[in-house]
């Protein structure tokens, strides 16, 4: 993963910089489908990310985020194939 700045990528983690992508290690990212938290330590900490978190893996399948009017028409195609719409 990189960044870019002034134009230029910059790597996030120079360790694995040299490394093909099927050989580095798995890494995942939240997608917003689940939060789960008791309500007072919501109140409290004001965010749903505390040091106790637990993992739930969704399959890329069942995960599609909307960002983009590209991300629609591919979350609208899968819907058509599979007869949700």
């Amino acid at each position: 993963m990189y960044k870019i700045k002034n134009k230029k990528l910059y790597s996030l983690n120079k360790r694995y910089e040299h490394y093909n992508r099927q050989d580095l290690p798995d890494i995942f990212h939240r997608n917003g489908a689940i939060y789960a938290i008791k309500y007072k330590e919501l109140k409290k900490f004001k965010t749903f990310f505390l040091n106790k978190c637990m993992p739930y893996i969704m399959p890329i399948s069942k995960s599609i985020t909307l960002d983009t009017e590209m991300d629609f028409c591919i979350a609208e195609a899968i819907c058509k194939k599979n007869k949700f719409l």
